[in-house]
């Protein structure tokens, strides 16, 4: 039931194949974690961090070699993908990172090189990128909210929808990359800060299959 909550109330997730799986499962596969374990991701994580009351996972500190991601890969070049992760940054957002990239589990993402379709911070600032074999496009989102914040996207019929707590913030129209992506979080190979994608509550991908 917590899955189809998520994903009715994610502005992102509202084009989910979470409907449609419903009634045929083998039309899409998911990935949902509610944040009460760590067993999903890899080891650079932590529970119930400073300041929460459960639920959360801290993401890896001070570290620019890794990240935390799923241990399981959660799509591969899907026609129709709903990503949605609620979490925050730190409190002057720099080097952070999250959404899917094809990375092998518990590795770092380099916005310069690595494969996906993510959220990054840098000084401050938000934007949402898609890489792929040929180079990156990325939109600017402003200021970097420091609170618990719904970061979503969308992509069908070759655009991307990017949303902030609900509200679409632009479009990017590129395929999706190739290539086995896992849910990343935390910082990247930029700077080794404390002030990256520092925790989060939840995750839902769902994508076609």
């Amino acid at each position: 039931m917590a899955q189809s909550l998520v994903t009715y109330l994610g502005g992102a997730t509202k084009s989910s194949e979470w409907l449609r799986a419903a009634a045929d499962p083998a039309a899409a596969i998911h990935f949902f974690d509610d944040g009460f374990g760590t067993g999903s991701f890899t080891s650079d994580t932590a529970l119930n961090s400073a300041g929460y009351v459960g639920g959360h996972i801290s993401t890896p500190a001070g570290a620019n070699t890794n990240t935390c991601t799923s241990t399981a890969s959660v799509c591969s070049a899907p026609s129709k993908l709903a990503f949605a992760c609620s979490g925050r940054h730190g409190s002057s957002p720099a080097a952070g990172v999250v959404g899917v990239a094809a990375i092998a589990a518990g590795a770092a993402v380099n916005p310069s090189t690595t494969v996906g379709a993510y959220f990054t911070t840098s000084g401050g600032n938000l934007a949402f990128q898609v890489r792929d074999s040929n180079g990156a496009e990325t939109i600017a989102l402003g200021s970097a909210p420091s609170v618990d914040a719904e970061h979503g996207f969308s992509f069908d019929g070759g655009e991307f929808k990017v949303y902030v707590d609900g509200v679409l913030k632009g479009t990017v129209k590129r395929e999706f990359p190739a290539g086995e992506m896992r849910f990343v979080a935390g910082n990247t190979t930029a700077s080794a800060s404390t002030n990256g994608f520092v925790s989060f509550d939840y995750v839902l991908v769902s994508a076609d299959r």
